[in-house]
């Protein structure tokens, strides 16, 4: 994909209408075309492109400095501990970016003040410019390991020494005497015209040299995406996602655990309603539900001696029911016995039954059993007594 980048003018000037130096580069990296054009006219030739731009030399505000190995995250904080007292106002004032650790231990750095940024994109965003990165000046000149390139812009003079690193300088006569000692083994390729102070180095100048200043390699850092957020502000969102994430997580335990302590405390219920009702009426064999079968028992005793059989064939119905159906223990919704029959209701949640064994345990305990919609129905066979256990026996003659 082809490439637009931009130079921009100073930030404190720029408007709408403000024509602004460019260069088309194809997918090769060539210039294939230069000119100067507003913000509308750029917001047409983006179309289908990427694009990129660098700060002017008076907004490129850059800094080198010598850290020791650290972290991604403490340098960083390295980084804006050194910065800050360069800084006017507060760190938070500015938005700060900076390149990664060379092998020496020197680190790039640049920053802009937040609000000429805000303002920078919020008048990209009103022509749809989009951009995939900004930089500080330098960092469209070109840039290998063995030479610095360096220009004059406005006034300025803007050298680039790395792929990560430059300055700017705003007085080119006192800030030229550092282009006559490079490190050993560094060439100096100047582009454009040059100084009335130092012709001579017009001589390594060209038109196609000076093309060569939208050629260079853009750096791994600036303020990305188009949006002003520095890879390390961006970063900083992480501490309060994973404490968001970290308190989810708390909260979702304590649910766990207090719907633990519930389900405890509710079996540990159900057992002691059970062993109330045993203790005042151990005739029921088996307790399935322990608030119905005591209400039962109840009226069975306030109705006298007629309702005495019916207590015991529903006793004996129960303890058959429960030594065939073992599974039915703490699932049993409503029980009710009527016309010699005992009807079983079972909870929504209540587990399934395990296998067919249990229909030939109730068969030998001389039970019918049939499925109803809530659960199902047992009564004794015709002629037949529901036996008081399972071990075997027959029934009595």
């Amino acid at each position: 994909m082809s490439l637009l980048r931009v130079a921009l003018a100073p930030l404190d000037e720029l408007h709408a209408e403000t024509p602004l130096p460019f260069a088309l580069l194809d997918r090769q990296g060539n210039v294939e075309r230069e000119g100067r054009e507003t913000l509308a006219a750029l917001g047409r030739e983006a179309r289908g492109r990427i694009v990129e731009m660098v700060l002017h030399p008076s907004d490129s505000l850059l800094a080198e400095f010598e850290f020791p190995p650290l972290s991604m995250a403490r340098l960083s904080s390295a980084v804006r501990c050194a910065v800050e007292p360069l800084i006017l106002g507060g760190s938070q004032t500015v938005h700060i970016a900076h390149g990664p650790r060379t092998e020496s231990g020197w680190v790039a750095m640049g920053w802009v003040e937040c609000e000429r940024l805000g303002g920078l994109f919020r008048l990209l965003a009103r022509y749809r410019l989009k951009i995939r990165g900004l930089y500080a000046a330098p960092f469209f000149l070109p840039a290998d390991g063995s030479r610095w390139s360096a220009c004059l812009w406005d006034g300025y003079l803007v050298v680039r020494t790395g792929i990560e690193a430059g300055w700017v300088h705003p007085l080119p006569e006192v800030a030229l005497a550092q282009l006559d000692d490079p490190p050993a083994g560094i060439d100096l390729l100047w582009l454009g015209d040059a100084p009335l102070e130092r012709p001579e180095l017009a001589d390594s100048a060209s038109g196609a040299a000076a093309a060569l200043r939208w050629t260079g390699p853009a750096p791994s850092w600036g303020w990305q995406g188009g949006n002003g957020v520095s890879a390390e502000e961006a970063r900083s969102w992480g501490r309060p996602v994973a404490c968001c994430a970290i308190a989810l997580l708390v909260w979702v335990s304590g649910l766990n655990l207090h719907a633990s302590r519930l389900e405890g405390q509710g079996k540990a219920l159900q057992a002691q309603m059970t062993m109330r009702v045993q203790q005042v009426f151990p005739e029921i064999p088996v307790v399935l539900n322990p608030l119905q079968q005591a209400r039962q028992q109840r009226d069975v005793r306030l109705a006298g001696g007629d309702q005495a059989a019916v207590a015991t064939d529903f006793g004996r119905l129960v303890q058959a029911t429960a030594e065939a159906m073992p599974f039915i223990a703490g699932s049993v919704k409503e029980l009710t016995f009527d016309d010699s029959a005992l009807r079983l209701a079972l909870l929504e949640d209540a587990s399934r039954p395990p296998g067919d064994d249990w229909h030939a345990a109730l068969a030998q305990a001389g039970l019918d059993v049939s499925d109803t919609p809530t659960g199902w129905r047992l009564q004794a066979k015709a002629g037949e007594s529901p036996i008081a256990n399972l071990s075997g026996e027959a029934p009595d003659e």
